[in-house]
């Protein structure tokens, strides 16, 4: 499992170390001190924090000693005061060092309390730039990222003084503080999910020690940028399939001999998402004199290579178990990418473990023990070196020594974490324990440490730790089902989904650096979830109904992951009322894929009342890889062959495809039929689990017909509907688009076609925009008129990356979030929501198997009511049909699901496009009536 917080926590430096006795004795002294609780639950990066102790004057070393005692003792709040009393005194004595020494430290304070802004401001002020308020950098981040609805021409003031500001900086003279100042200013944008500018500023940051030769503060400079970067990497990494991952690195160095494909490709591409942050940490250790930052970067760098491990060594076992296919020379790269990182990882554990002992015991300290001890549970657990690695005891005997010294410092969250880490040593030594009578003791043990971590936990009322409450109770919950004790399992991970959902909105919005994993902390959490509360024969109704609310919520995570921000605040309607209410007629269909088996939890109107069907598909990973081979790459190659070619190829495919949309539809279809006729089914609505977004629904196969041919399909990523009044008769349609050439993609002659007709069946209720005229400004201009659908014929792609998401103008591109944007913004300038979005020429990212996201997330985060949009790049003239023949059935007052069902069989009986290449594409997101 991902390490909470492992990058932040392990790159907490150390403060001048104070004994355990020593800080004892302070807490003695303090204990008539009113406590003042952390203000939130973030985590923050207190890159080699050491607060300069001067002596001035007695009264000033008094409060910089007092500060530093009080911030040991995690009481931030009064840490910062004292802090503030010694820049004062500084100040009355003219001493400018001084003053600058005690707000950077005073800073530390704030940010360690979560205060970003003010910690920002007061490191501004350090920098002597007192103009800018750094509430206002934070907006630019927010409206650069989507969080907020518009840009304004004070944004663009703001930018413009932004750049200012660096050319100000650029010029003032290099010090100890300009350097230290501007790397905490950097971990604070680090904070607030500015990546860009994060490392921009710690650039300048080490640029500045570097040229005073300050290796200490350069060092620190680097272990910033190798948390930076590592939060771009896991990014990164979280858009990819790793087996897939492994196909294109094979693919690319096809040329290669063998023996240079295994030596090299190991760390030139797979490790090519994490390779800044390892550079940065190794460099970090290098240069250091600082035993204490050498620790540090060292256990950053092992932190890593053990979570690039494990991503590893699960994605080998699911080849060992045939659930997913790959080829033997991708295989071979992953098993040497794995014996490289073993030898890695075993050369800085021996490294490290050689310096344990001047750990110091401060609070710095015990993070940094837990974490080592972290990184050797998942080391151990995948038996990296098993002859040399610390083994159970030693590492037993390092989180005991660990939680004595957490309860001595009355380091509350360090407790929580190192009592957590015992349960989950003991939960591992489970597993691997053969015998039965050791299993339940190893069990008993994890369960009584798991639970004592969080009955302490509950009990501090004065911190937030609901992150660490999840971690908990989620290790809980699968102890207690490893007993056997399901009832009991299932009040765990209730209780870890509700510090989840409560969690999850706080961790987008506030602080990157404590969100979970997705893919690996997530994700797993929910369907282990859904699994249990469906696991017996018959569920009872209530747990297919949770089930269903977990599936919602999981839905929605995986957007806010998407965005990096909720979406989940957008107005909208339960889609049981909607179904109830308006459309009569329509069943919705949840799948989601276990551990075991597939799920399916069918929806009917008028009753409350769920189906729930267990279905166990044989090799579905290959299933679904064949498809989107056939579908998305396959279908490329063909559309770029000559016409006869292309006819002889595409009968060849369809000859592959059928029997593979036959298996899915056998899957989704068949268990649900009967209750479909019995209630007589008209529309079909799927909320899709991943494994299955990028499969066109229409296009399942029974045998005799696609499915598009017995129902309205439509698609919606969540439970809840964005509101729909409607379209109404008189269509109003603002519709812009790209035929000819431009930025390097290919002309596309029937967009004009497909605009005209457009035109010509709502002559009086249509404005275009084509070619030179559709510009990113026109756009936005346009957008200002009241109008009902927003038609876009022009290149886009759609990706899981947010920020290779685009459509093209002819002049730039609109990245996905700036497009969302830009219509949140209309409708909050009084225009009505738009009920209908259609990009009709755009396409999936090539070999991305998540890039619907993109697509999904567009449709929600627009406001539009409906969306239609298309999963692979579609052949011109077919497009041009399909869109004429959509409108013109929409016009007559049908449903948007019926108007696009009407236009796909129209293609479907042309035999010139009968192919499921042409009409499957077209998918409708959302509101389907």
């Amino acid at each position: 499992m991902i390490l909470l917080a492992s990058f932040t926590l392990v790159s907490i430096l150390s403060l001048p170390a104070h004994s355990v006795e020593q800080v004892v004795k302070v807490r003695q002294l303090s204990a008539n001190l009113p406590v003042f609780p952390q203000k939130s639950l973030i985590v923050v990066d207190r890159s080699a924090f050491t607060p300069l102790l001067i002596s001035q004057t007695p009264n000033t070393l008094q409060l910089e000693q007092e500060g530093k005692k009080f911030y040991e003792l995690g009481q931030f709040s009064e840490a910062e005061k004292l802090w503030q009393k010694a820049a004062d005194a500084y100040e009355k004595l003219g001493d400018r060092e001084g003053v600058n020494r005690s707000l950077i430290n005073k800073s530390e304070a704030l940010q360690a309390l979560g205060l970003y802004p003010k910690a920002c401001n007061v490191l501004l002020q350090v920098l002597g730039i007192g103009e800018l308020d750094c509430k206002e950098l934070i907006k630019k981040t927010q409206v650069t990222q989507g969080k907020i609805d518009s840009i304004t021409q004070e944004d663009k003031i703001l930018q413009e003084r932004l750049d200012s500001l660096f050319k100000t900086i650029e010029k003032q003279p290099d010090s100890l503080n300009k350097a230290t100042a501007l790397r905490r200013i950097g971990d604070v944008f680090r904070q607030i999910n500015d990546l860009e500018l994060s490392e921009k500023v710690l650039l300048l940051s080490k640029t500045v020690a570097q040229s005073l030769r300050l290796s200490q503060e350069e060092s620190a400079a680097l272990l910033s940028l190798g948390n930076t970067a590592l939060v771009k990497g896991k990014r990164q990494r979280n858009q990819k399939s790793i087996s897939k991952l492994a196909e294109d690195i094979v693919d690319l160095n096809k040329n290669r001999d063998l023996q240079e494909r295994f030596n090299q490709i190991p760390r030139e591409a797979y490790l090519s998402d994490y390779q800044p942050a390892l550079n940065f940490y190794q460099a970090a250790a290098n240069l250091s004199a600082s035993p204490v930052i050498k620790i540090h970067a060292k256990l950053n760098h092992l932190s890593l290579l053990s979570n690039i491990l494990l991503e590893i060594n699960q994605e080998l076992n699911r080849i060992s178990q045939s659930k997913i296919k790959i080829g033997t020379e991708e295989q071979s790269l992953l098993e040497m990418v794995n014996s490289y990182l073993n030898q890695e990882s075993y050369r800085l554990v021996s490294d490290i473990s050689s310096q344990i002992s001047s750990f110091p015991n401060n609070r710095a300290g015990i993070y940094a023990r837990i974490n080592f001890a972290k990184s050797l549970i998942i080391l151990s657990d995948l038996k990296v070196n098993s002859d040399a690695i610390a083994g159970f005891q030693e590492i037993k005997t390092l989180l005991d020594d660990t939680l004595k010294k957490s309860q001595l410092l009355g380091e509350k969250r360090a407790e929580f974490n190192a009592l957590g880490s015992l349960g989950e040593l003991y939960e591992q030594q489970a597993k691997s324990t053969q015998s039965q009578n050791q299993k339940d003791l190893f069990l008993a043990q994890a369960k009584d440490k798991t639970e004592q971590a969080l009955k302490a936990l509950i009990a501090d009322v004065n911190t937030d730790n609901r992150d660490i409450a999840y971690s908990l109770s989620w290790q809980l919950g699968r102890i207690l089902k490893t007993q056997g004790k399901s009832e009991l399992s299932l009040s765990a991970y209730e209780f870890a989904f509700q510090s989840l959902k409560s969690l999850r909105t706080d961790l987008v919005a506030i602080n990157q650096d404590i969100q979970f994993d997705f893919r690996e902390r997530v994700e797993p959490f929910y369907r282990e979830f859904i699994e249990l509360l469906l696991q017996s024969e018959k569920p009872p109704q209530e747990n297919i109904d949770k089930a269903r609310d977990v599936i919602e919520s999981f839905q929605l995570a995986e957007l806010d992951n998407y965005f990096q921000n909720p979406c989940s605040q957008i107005k909208q309607e339960k889609i049981n009322d909607f179904i109830d209410k308006n459309t009569q007629k329509s069943a919705v269909i949840y799948p989601i894929f276990t551990k075991s088996r597939l799920e399916i939890i069918l929806k009917l109107p008028n009753t409350n009342l769920l189906h729930h069907y267990k279905v166990l598909p044989q090799d579905y990973q290959n299933t679904l890889d064949d498809l989107y081979y056939n579908l998305y790459t396959d279908v490329e190659d063909i559309f770029k062959q000559s016409a006869e070619d292309k006819i002889k190829r595409l009968e060849e495919n369809k000859e592959r495809i059928l029997p593979l949309l036959k298996k899915v539809y056998g899957w989704l279809i068949e268990p649900i039929k009967n209750d479909l006729e019995k209630s007589k089914i008209e529309t079909l609505v799927f909320v899709l689990d991943a494994p299955l977004q990028s499969i066109p629904m229409a296009a399942l196969y029974d045998g005799e017909k696609y499915l598009i041919e017995n129902y309205k399909v439509a698609f919606t990523p969540g439970l809840q509907l964005t509101e729909s009044k409607g379209l109404q008769s008189n269509l109003e349609v603002l519709a812009a688009g790209v035929a000819k050439e431009t930025q390097g993609r290919r002309a596309l002659p029937a967009v004009k076609r497909e605009l005209d007709k457009i035109q010509s069946l709502l002559p009086q209720n249509t404005t275009i925009i084509l070619d030179e005229k559709f510009t990113k400004e026109n756009l936005i201009e346009k957008l200002k008129l009241p109008f009902s659908v927003l038609h876009l014929a022009t290149h886009g792609e759609f990706s899981s990356n947010p920020n290779k998401t685009y459509i093209l103008t002819e002049d730039s591109r609109i990245l996905g979030n700036e497009l969302d944007r830009l219509l949140r913004a209309r409708n909050s300038s009084g225009l009505s929501n738009l009920e209908l979005l259609v990009l009709s020429a755009c396409e999936t990212a090539k070999g991305d198997r998540r890039a619907v996201l993109g697509l999904a997330g567009i449709a929600v985060r627009a406001g539009a009511r409906s969306t239609v949009a298309t999963l692979w790049s579609v052949e011109d003239e077919s497009a041009a049909i399909l869109i004429s023949e959509f409108y013109k059935v929409l016009k007559t007052k049908v449903s948007k699901a019926e108007a696009l069902r009407q236009a796909q069989l129209n293609l479907l009986m042309n035999p010139n496009y009968e192919h499921l290449a042409y009409w499957a594409p077209y998918v409708l997101v959302g509101n389907w009536n």
